[in-house]
């Protein structure tokens, strides 16, 4: 989210991944607002969620971490 993606990223993305697999059935792709030649096409994955600001607002640091994010360098 909110990144800047060069064209290096390879257009199949996370394409591999099935939700029908149970070693990633409950992954979650998911872009938001990211910028640059390789942000987002739409053959990246079969499955994308695409939240609003609102929606990607949810999937922050602090909620994935369950506010245990000591270990993440805020300076960068």
């Amino acid at each position: 989210m909110y990144s800047s993606i060069a064209n290096g990223a390879l257009l199949v993305g996370w394409g591999i991944w099935s939700t029908d697999d149970p070693g990633t059935g409950d992954v979650v792709f998911a872009e938001c607002s990211s910028t640059g030649s390789g942000a987002w096409f739409s053959s990246c994955a079969s499955f994308p969620i695409l939240p609003t600001a609102s929606e990607a607002s949810q999937h922050g640091v602090n909620n994935i971490f369950n506010g245990d994010n000591v270990f993440i360098d805020t300076s960068f």
